[in-house]
């Protein structure tokens, strides 16, 4: 009887001391963010899973212009991403419609006549600073533990004031806040703004435009274009096409000009050190009066 009460006890004991090693080990969002992207061999599964959520967006798009009786010039997928190009004309003018993914140059397959009137206007998101991305989920989750050990929140309570974020102060909050860690098509306004070295500004296809912002190009050649011939879109402009050629987006982001394999081919973006890991997407409708 003594053996099977002694027993009886350290099992309980056991079973406390595994519940309390869970409790411990318990991971928050942060945690995992940043365990995936810390470890190169969970990059794959990651943008993989990202892939497969901008799959479903563009099948959306893909049937909203069959709805609207729109003709789909192309829609292609592949282990990278995927893109699509809608057309319509009317009244002299064709119009397109594509997305723009921020991993490097990209062709449209529409293709313009010098001097032929293009009109650009864009939207959308895209991160080029997973590394800010982790900072702000890493400070979050300093903050919630520090107030949960300061303030004795229980974690386990369904009491809505038993919540760390009530205490934040105003300026916490604002740090965590990620308006210079997503940027629109112009760019991140604050043009100093680089990738944590000031040397790789001058790298930039324009140096002299914002980081992020939306550029293209006008050319046949299956290359990287030379920074003379690139020219701003950002939320939209005017122009007349400067060559023949096809156009081609990208994002205003470093290209490392001492190693020719960073550079690589324009739809190649494994090959660019700073395209990679660039997220999200532009979408861009173009507007071509017919002459």
């Amino acid at each position: 009887m003594v053996d099977d009460k002694s027993n009886s006890s350290e099992t309980r004991n056991n079973n406390r001391s595994l519940d309390n090693n869970d409790k411990s080990t318990g991971k928050s969002f942060a945690d995992v963010f940043d365990a995936v992207l810390s470890d190169r061999k969970k990059w794959l599964p990651f943008f993989l899973l990202i892939i497969i959520f901008f799959s479903f967006f563009l099948g959306l798009a893909y049937l909203i212009p069959k709805i609207l009786n729109r003709e789909t010039k192309s829609l292609k997928f592949s282990a990278l991403g995927a893109e699509f190009l809608i057309e319509s004309g009317a009244g002299g003018q064709t119009q397109y419609l594509t997305v723009v993914q921020p991993q490097g140059w990209q062709k449209t397959g529409i293709l313009v006549k010098k001097g032929q009137r293009l009109s650009f206007k864009a939207g959308g998101r895209v991160c080029i600073d997973l590394e800010g991305l982790i900072d702000r989920a890493k400070q979050l989750d300093k903050f919630e533990n520090d107030y949960t050990t300061s303030k004795n929140i229980n974690k386990n309570s369904d009491d809505p004031t038993q919540r760390p974020e009530r205490y934040f102060t105003g300026e916490e909050v604002r740090s965590l806040k990620l308006d210079q860690i997503w940027s629109g098509p112009a760019g991140f306004k604050n043009g100093n703004r680089d990738n944590s070295f000031a040397g790789r500004i001058s790298l930039r296809i324009m140096p002299r435009e914002n980081l992020g912002a939306l550029i293209a190009t006008v050319q046949y050649e299956d290359r990287p274009p030379k920074s003379e011939d690139v020219f701003l879109i950002g939320d939209g402009i005017e122009k007349a096409a400067p060559a023949d050629g096809y156009i081609w987006f990208n994002i205003n982001d470093v290209m490392d000009k001492d190693n020719d394999k960073s550079i690589g081919r324009p739809d190649d973006p494994e090959n660019m050190l700073f395209y990679f890991d660039n997220v999200g997407f532009f979408w861009v409708q173009i507007n071509l009066v017919n002459e």
